[in-house]
């Protein structure tokens, strides 16, 4: 059991010595923006992301949407182009105090150029803010 524990704690090491540090994005009360640790990633490796925004308004990346929706269960769901498939890179959440939030995700989308999107979501729907291209290379 002991062994078991002391391999979990290196793994969870590893994964976090394998993610990259998070962008440098002063933060910026007024003016919402994003910025991604690499512009160029291979397929399922990590990328680390910084947004900056309003105190107490809601953000979300998305890899590949043409906007965000209200389910009926009253989440915000990523609208895909057309009949394509969408990540929702940073899920949806209200930006603390300091305004400036930071995190990470895998990219599980198929090698290509794509595009992450930043959306400001209101009680009268999504706003667009910025985008931004990634190229995905094949693992």
């Amino acid at each position: 059991m002991l062994l078991g524990l002391i391999v979990l704690l290196f793994l969870m090491r590893l994964g976090t010595a394998r993610r990259p540090q998070a962008p440098d994005l002063a933060a910026d009360c007024a003016k919402p923006a994003f910025a991604l640790s690499a512009t160029s990633v291979r397929q399922g490796a990590p990328v680390s992301f910084t947004i900056v925004g309003r105190a107490g308004r809601t953000y979300a990346l998305g890899f590949d949407v043409r906007s965000f929706e209200r389910s009926a269960d009253g989440r915000w769901v990523p609208v895909p182009p057309v009949a394509e498939g969408s990540l929702v890179a940073a899920a949806p959440e209200p930006m603390p105090a300091d305004c400036s939030r930071t995190g990470y995700f895998a990219v599980p989308v198929p090698p290509g150029t794509h595009t992450v999107s930043l959306y400001e979501l209101h009680a009268l729907g999504p706003l667009f803010v910025a985008q931004q291209k990634i190229t995905v290379t094949a693992g």
